[in-house]
This record gives C-alpha cells, sequence and structure tokens, in this order.
C-alpha cells in the first residue's frame, strides 16, 4: 500500500518522549479529515547520518498523500528536517521498521485501540490552531502542485514478480529425466496386456506428452509474467524515478524470471548509455534470437520424439516378423499402426502448440519494447543529438573556420608584398596553400561518416 514518510530531527525535538512531541506536531499540521481512512506507523530510522524520527502514512489514496505531503512541505514547524531531506516515498521505507501506531476512521477518529499518550497528543494538537494559511490560498496553490510534483505518487504503484515460478527454474535434464520416469512407470504398466511393440509406443508418446506439458506450461508462465499490465507499471515509476533506479530494480532474480522484463532491462540499460533507438531494436530482435533457439531446440526434441512414435512401431512390426512369426505380427499390426497414429498426432500437436504460444509470446514483446517502452525512454531521457549529426556540425564549424583563416593570411601576404617582405609572404603562401589542402579531408571526413558511421574512425 503506498505510504509517505514525514521525517523530524530528534536533536531538535528536546529530551524526553520525543514520539510524543513529534506527533504533537504532526497534528498540529494536518486536520482529522486529511487523514480519514489512513494508517499512521512510527519509529526512528537507522543506519542515517543524522538520528531521525519517522511518522508514515499508509492510504490507498494518492490525493490524500499528496495532500498531506502538500500540507507537511508548507509548515515551518523547527523540528522538521529540512524540506530535501523531509519526506521518504515506498522507495526509501523499504526495510524500516516501523511500527503500526493507529488508525484513523473514515471520519476522521482515532480507533479505540490507541495509545494513551497518542490520544493525548492528538486531543491537545486537536485544541491548538493549525499553522496553515488561508484556505482560498491553499486552493490558488493546490492546482499547480500535481503537475509540478505528481513524481511520489505513481512509484508506490509498482509491483515486480518476487520470486521464480517453478516451470522456469525447473531445468531441462529435470524435466526430461522426469518425463521418461512417468513415461517407463506407464510403459512397464501396461507391457503385459498390450505387448512388447505397443508398450514401446507408449513409452516415447507418455515421453513426449510430458515433455511437452512442461514446455506448455513454461510458456503460460511467461505469457503471464510478461503482460502489457507490467509496461504501465514500470511507466508510472520511469516518470518519477531515474532510469538507474529501474534497472537496479529489474536485475533482482523475481523480474528476470520474465522474458519481457529482461528484455526492458537490457533496453533500459543500452539506452541510458547509447540513446539511439536503432540500439534498442537490435537488442529486442537478438533476445528474440536467443530466446528463439532455445524454443527451436525444445521443438526439434519434440518433433524427434513425435517421429520416434511411430518408427518404433514399424520396427516392433518388422521384429515380430522376424522373432515370433508373420501371421503373429499381421495379427498385431492395428494396434500397432493406431498406437503410432495416435502417438504422433499427440505429440505433434504439442509440439505446434508450443510453437505458435511462444512465437506469439516473442511477438507481443517486441511490440511492448518497440511501441510502448520505446516512447516512455525518449521522454524520459532523450535521445542527445546524434554522433553524426555532432561530428557534421563541428567539421563544418572547422571548415568555416579554416575559410576565415585562410582570407586573413592572403590579407597578411599582400600587405608583406606590398612592404617588399618576399620571404614573408612566401611563408604565408605556403601556409594558405597547407589550409586550402586540409579542408577537403575536413570535408571527407564529414561526408564520410554521414554517409558511413562505422568508418569515421578509419576516414579521420
Amino acid at each position: 500500500m503506498p505510504q509517505l514518510g514525514v521525517l523530524f530531527d530528534t536533536n531538535k525535538l528536546g529530551t524526553g518522549f520525543y514520539g510524543y512531541t513529534s506527533f504533537r506536531i504532526f497534528f498540529t499540521m494536518l486536520r482529522p479529515e486529511d487523514l480519514a481512512g489512513c494508517t499512521i506507523l512510527h519509529g526512528e530510522l537507522e543506519g542515517r547520518r543524522s538520528r531521525s524520527y519517522c511518522i508514515a502514512v499508509e492510504s490507498t489514496s494518492f490525493e490524500v498523500l499528496a495532500d498531506i505531503r502538500r500540507k507537511v512541505a508548507e509548515s515551518t514547524a523547527r523540528a522538521l528536517m529540512p524540506e530535501d531531506y523531509r519526506f521518504l516515498d515506498d522507495y526509501g521505507l523499504e526495510g524500516e521498521h516501523l511500527v503500526e501506531a493507529v488508525q484513523v476512521t473514515e471520519t476522521g477518529e482515532l480507533v479505540e485501540r490507541c495509545p494513551r499518550w497518542l490520544y493525548e497528543a492528538w486531543q491537545r494538537s486537536a485544541l491548538s490552531p493549525a499553522p496553515q494559511a488561508v484556505p482560498a490560498q491553499v486552493k490558488t496553490q493546490v492546482k499547480p502542485a500535481p503537475a509540478a510534483r505528481p513524481a511520489p505518487e505513481p512509484k508506490h504503484g509498482l509491483r515486480l514478480p518476487e520470486r521464480v515460478p517453478f516451470p522456469l527454474w525447473w531445468s531441462h535434464h529435470g524435466r526430461r529425466s522426469f518425463a521418461l520416469m512417468i513415461a517407463f512407470c506407464c510403459g512397464g504398466a501396461l507391457l503385459p496386456w498390450l505387448g512388447c511393440g505397443v508398450s514401446l509406443c507408449i513409452i516415447l508418446t507418455m515421453a513426449g506428452l510430458v515433455q511437452g506439458i512442461a514446455m506448455q506450461w513454461r510458456v503460460w508462465t511467461e505469457q503471464q509474467l510478461s503482460g502489457g499490465e507490467l509496461v504501465e507499471e514500470l511507466k508510472k515509476f520511469a516518470a518519477v524515478r531515474p532510469l538507474d533506479d529501474l534497472v537496479q530494480r529489474l536485475e533482482k532474480p523475481g523480474p528476470q524470471a520474465s522474458p519481457l522484463l529482461r528484455t526492458l532491462q537490457s533496453v533500459t540499460r543500452s539506452w541510458v548509455s547509447v540513446q539511439d533507438p536503432a540500439v534498442v531494436a537490435a537488442i529486442v530482435e537478438q533476445n528474440q534470437r536467443t530466446e528463439g533457439h532455445m524454443q527451436r531446440a525444445d521443438n526439434e526434441e519434440l518433433r524427434f520424439l513425435a517421429w520416434a512414435v511411430p518408427a518404433m512401431a514399424v520396427c516392433s512390426f518388422y521384429g515380430m516378423q522376424i522373432f515370433v512369426g508373420v501371421r503373429e505380427s499381421w495379427l498385431e499390426a492395428p494396434k500397432l499402426a493406431l498406437a503410432g497414429v495416435a502417438g504422433w498426432l499427440v505429440v505433434q500437436g504439442l509440439r505446434c502448440s508450443v510453437s505458435a504460444t511462444g512465437e506469439r509470446l516473442w511477438g507481443d514483446i517486441q511490440r511492448l519494447a518497440i511501441a510502448a517502452w520505446l516512447p516512455v525512454l525518449q521522454k524520459q531521457a532523450p535521445a542527445a543529438r546524434g554522433a553524426f549529426e555532432a561530428v557534421t556540425i563541428e567539421t563544418e564549424s572547422l571548415e568555416k573556420a579554416l575559410r576565415d583563416l585562410s582570407g586573413q593570411l592572403e590579407s597578411v601576404r599582400e600587405v608583406l608584398e606590398r612592404q617588399q617582405e618576399q620571404e614573408f609572404a612566401g611563408g604565408m603562401t605556403e601556409l594558405r596553400a597547407s589550409i586550402d589542402r586540409l579542408a577537403p579531408v575536413v570535408a571527407g571526413i564529414r561526408d564520410n561518416h554521414h554517409g558511413r558511421p562505422k568508418a569515421m574512425t578509419a576516414t579521420a
């Protein structure tokens, strides 16, 4: 649930029970109706350079927290921390051990199980006038507040996967071993009634069936962890926090289980350093190719098992002709044909389902990364002027400076010639010729770099 922490400087609260003093100041800044429906927590923060006491308000409404933040920011109470260090959001309160103090009802009253000292602070603060200004001035100042400071509110809604689901950390070898164990158990149980050939077909069919179900389960889980609502949550977080913080959040094992979040983390990290949409598209394509190799390997394994079932049926038929007899083999042929065809259809159908679901998943990921997430990155950290354009501007400036210098040298040469300083005039002529030879080189650097970006270094 969204939280907002207000910090007090314990050195300015005086000796004794400074929690009581903090709550008196807190309740003086806010009216009872400002805290309606909120839960209040408190505690001393650890691991900070200056001792600070925190009173946190927990509410389901971002508007309530924004109004509380505005009123506390306007307060001039001496015990409050400086305005730059006065507030903590969900991200700052993470890991802090705060204790629930009291709950405020929807009518702006404390619940009955409120501590006596806290109720006394509430009552005394309610009798003293609120230090804030006239309501008409507050209204005129509230209007621009959402536009100037919407930052702290949306970030509370960031919810990422906290753990890796079982289908995603189940290794390929473990999945295969489990499938073979189930397959041999089923085949061995049916061997006395169906015979050796049909039992072997059932073993291969069950192996492919269990493998296919496990692969489909994995893809379905990845789909659940890669929904479009995650992009909306990341948009809210990116609107109020630096992109580096977002990259750190996405490095945890839980978010890394989602292929969408893995792709967005790679895209965001590259955008922070490069800020080039072409690089973003290349990274998305590279991730898609990497995941596609794994998916194709799984599909090839299912394809092998699918075709192994009818092949086993055919081998069993010819084996029975050799070791049992022709008549017995033709009596067993309908069962073998049915087992082979049914097994092939089951495993091949699962393979097609896994392949189609995986392709659809990565199509959605590519669409969300390019169409939905890239505009957010461009808005959060607009791409700096491209390297090509920057080189073009620099070389054009250099060309202009060379032309000006060449003209000035020509003027100096003419003056020296009039004064019959032939030696210096000759030096000016050679220097001007060198500059004229340098100008086409600079122009070539600009043209080559603009046309072939990767050739800039070699040309230079």
